[in-house]
């Protein structure tokens, strides 16, 4: 009995105690945070502008609108054409396809631009409208972003400085129906809707 008992205690001390686990702790991740993307507005381009002085223009005036206009020509033709006296023709502005501008007459003196013209029941639109125009035809083509941010540009300058308003932006189209074209209504809306932009900055 005594060996048997012995015997039982020797296994037992043979037997070796199962290493103790360790337990690895459960860590809980944060929540990510979500990064808020702030997207700033694209700043406009600064247009270079040049001044000319064409001979084609008389006497002073007070500007209470502007005439969009295209000149059917290329831009360096047109501003030459208008810088020759026998053209008899003249805008306060030119603008290039790129957003270069010539300025050409004063706000102040009266560009010869309109011709025979109405507008608001008011005739001889030259006496109190201010003219832009674009190069070539835009019936064949569409305004660059380029021309169009330039001519609401300048456009935005001279309804500030003049105080008046969208309304008082018409087209050649318009005060001498029947007679011109310009601009077509595409280069019209582009260059009306970029004008509310700007104005709403």
């Amino acid at each position: 009995m005594m060996d048997w008992i012995l015997k039982m205690l020797k296994k037992l001390l043979e037997v070796k105690p199962e290493p103790i686990k360790e337990i690895e702790p459960v860590i809980t991740p944060e929540p990510i945070k979500e990064i808020e993307t702030v997207i700033e507005p694209e700043a406009m381009k600064t247009y270079k502008e040049i001044k000319r002085n064409s001979p084609n223009s008389s006497r002073t005036m007070t500007p209470q609108g502007i005439i969009l206009h295209h000149t059917a020509g290329s831009y360096a033709g047109s501003v030459a054409w208008c810088l020759n006296p026998t053209a008899k023709v003249s805008y306060h502005c030119i603008v290039n396809t790129n957003g270069e501008r010539t300025v050409l007459v004063p706000d102040n003196v009266r560009a010869w631009h309109a011709g025979v013209s109405t507008f608001n029941g008011k005739s001889s639109c030259n006496n109190f409208m201010l003219g832009v125009s674009v190069s070539g035809n835009t019936n064949a083509r569409e305004i660059t972003e380029d021309e169009t941010n330039s001519v609401a540009e300048w456009c935005v300058r001279k309804m500030k400085a003049y105080n008046f308003g969208i309304d008082s932006i018409t087209t050649h189209r318009h005060v001498s129906a029947g007679r011109k074209i310009d601009v077509d209504e595409r280069a019209e809306k582009k260059i009306k809707d970029k004008i509310v932009e700007l104005l709403k900055k």
